[in-house]
């Protein structure tokens, strides 16, 4: 799964999940509180419920957790859009 894929799946459910990358995980925010559920972008099979009670909490939490256990175990290298490359016109 590309992580574009599973943000727009995660959005998606409500308005009020955002994802937040700038650490380095895929972290899912849900009003404003990130950390709560995030996949780390250096480790496969890395899958982490940072505050147990605030997701169970969250609407449809298990949806967002079988949409990050599928990017959890897409491999690193197919997680990220390929670039199109246009050839140059002479």
């Amino acid at each position: 799964m590309k992580y574009s894929e599973a943000e727009k799946r995660i959005k998606a459910l409500s308005s009020k999940y955002d994802i937040d990358m700038s650490w380095g995980y895929f972290d899912v925010a849900y009003n404003g509180k990130t950390h709560v559920i995030y996949v780390s972008g250096d480790y496969e099979y890395d899958l982490h419920v940072g505050n147990v009670n605030t997701f169970l909490n969250m609407p449809f939490s298990n949806k967002v957790y079988m949409i990050l256990a599928e990017l959890a175990i897409t491999p690193l290298d197919e997680r990220v859009e390929e670039r199109t490359r246009r050839s140059k016109q002479s």
